[in-house]
C-alpha cells in the first residue's frame, strides 16, 4: 500500500562494454578554466548566427549549477550508440535579446531558455567541450 505508485522510464539504455575503469577526473578548477575560456566563443557563434543588417543580438548567460555526472556522447554520428563519459555540466539560463533596426517594427524581443539548460559540458577525462548535438 505504501510502495511504489508509478514508474516512468523515458530513455532506457543497455551498457554493452566498459572502455576504461578508474579514469582520472579533471578537477573542477580546470573544468572552470575551460568554461571561462570557451563559453564566450561558443555563445559568440550563436549570436553571429542570428545577427544580420536588420537585427543585432546580445545574449546573457547565467550559470546557477554545476554537476559532475555521466553524459552520453554519440559514437560516429550514430543516434543509437554512444559512450557515457564523466562530464562537468554547467547548467543555467540563456537569454537572447533581439534589437531590431527596422523602424516599422515595435520594440525588441527576448527569448529565454528555461532551466535546466546545459550552458556548456566539459569532458571530465580530457577537458574537451562536448557538443550536445553532434557528439564531439
Amino acid at each position: 500500500e505504501a510502495g511504489i505508485q508509478q514508474v516512468s522510464w523515458d530513455s532506457p539504455v543497455a551498457g554493452e562494454e566498459k572502455v576504461a575503469n578508474d579514469v582520472p577526473i579533471l578537477p573542477f578548477e580546470e573544468a572552470k578554466a575551460v568554461f571561462e575560456e570557451l563559453a564566450p566563443l561558443v555563445h559568440e557563434g550563436k549570436i553571429e548566427q542570428h545577427t544580420d543588417d536588420n537585427v543585432s543580438v546580445s545574449m546573457e548567460v547565467h550559470v546557477n549549477q554545476v554537476r559532475l555526472s555521466l553524459m552520453r556522447v554519440k559514437n560516429d554520428g550514430s543516434k543509437r550508440k554512444g559512450l557515457y563519459v564523466p562530464a562537468w555540466i554547467f547548467y543555467g539560463t540563456e537569454t537572447t535579446n533581439y534589437h531590431y533596426q527596422d523602424p516599422g517594427r515595435d520594440g525588441d524581443d527576448s527569448m529565454r531558455e528555461s532551466t535546466p539548460w546545459i550552458v556548456l559540458a566539459v569532458n571530465a577525462v580530457d577537458g574537451t567541450v562536448i557538443d550536445q548535438v553532434e557528439g564531439y
